[in-house]
């Protein structure tokens, strides 16, 4: 157990482990509604959900999950790339889910950057995401 880990009773990695995976995949944001007192909460202006706790997901087209990391600030348990911090996030969800090649993954504007795809496509994943004019 590592005392700096706010979220350690209720990793549930090793048991997502357990399903078979899908070709296709998908990264994206997830937000647990919350109202009381935590130090990872998050309050995301204009949202439906405005305060709680924010998750990285990697999900297959089912919606079962593979592997989610709670978004802690700069203690995230994703390494930082030069993709940017959506690249790390599409980047270390594919690294700890030990996704094989061929899967391809989606994700939306947060994530993507062209360097990003570029990197999935030499790493042999499948990849779609929209991408913003100015990235």
């Amino acid at each position: 157990m590592d005392g700096s880990d706010t979220f350690y009773k209720v990793r549930l990695n090793d048991a997502f482990k357990q399903i078979d995976i899908v070709e296709h995949c998908s990264v994206d944001e997830s937000i647990i509604p919350y109202y009381g007192h935590h130090g990872t909460k998050k309050f995301i202006k204009g949202k439906p959900i405005r305060f709680g706790f924010k998750l990285w997901c990697l999900a297959n087209s089912g919606g079962l999950l593979y592997h989610v990391e709670p978004h802690c600030g700069s203690s995230t348990r994703l390494p930082e790339t030069t993709y940017g911090k959506g690249g790390s996030v599409v980047l270390g969800l594919a690294q700890h889910a030990n996704l094989p090649k061929g899967v391809k993954l989606y994700f939306d504007n947060l994530f993507s950057s062209v360097g990003l795809l570029d990197e999935l496509t030499r790493l042999g994943y499948g990849r779609t995401g929209s991408l913003r004019e100015n990235r």
